[in-house]
């Protein structure tokens, strides 16, 4: 089963064809839990921070911040629907710090609340998850 991390650079791997930014977007895919230094980010792939910030935003359509806030906005997502861990737990998995923030885009994003959210999509139980990847 693939992590929201994994889906969601998927889906902007087509979009670009810079091998820096597809080295880019792989790193903040992976790391996605750690804070991320944008100035570190853009010497890993050998751009001054203006001109990475620049063409990741044309490459990927949206900010390196923006798609890192997506990320995990998304993985957190996941782990409410998916999960019955305590939203505290989850926002560290998922890299989140400022619960205020994510309770703001999370509303503002889905129309409910976390729990509310929680309460319509009922956590998939383990036992069902591993029958439906063993046979799918």
């Amino acid at each position: 089963m693939q992590s929201k991390a994994a889906v969601l650079m998927t889906s902007f791997h087509d979009r670009h064809r810079d091998a820096r930014i597809q080295c880019a977007v792989e790193i903040i895919s992976q790391d996605y839990r750690r804070r991320i230094n944008l100035a570190e980010l853009a010497r890993t792939v050998g751009l001054s921070v203006s001109h990475f910030a620049h063409l990741f935003r044309r490459e990927i359509g949206v900010s390196p911040a923006r798609f890192l806030r997506e990320l995990r906005l998304r993985e957190a997502e996941q782990l409410i629907r998916t999960t019955t861990l305590p939203l505290s737990e989850i926002l560290g998995m998922a890299g989140i710090t400022e619960r205020s923030h994510f309770m703001r885009a999370f509303k503002q994003r889905n129309g409910l609340s976390p729990s509310q959210y929680r309460a319509q999509s009922p956590p998939i139980s383990l036992s069902l998850l591993m029958k439906y990847e063993q046979t799918g």
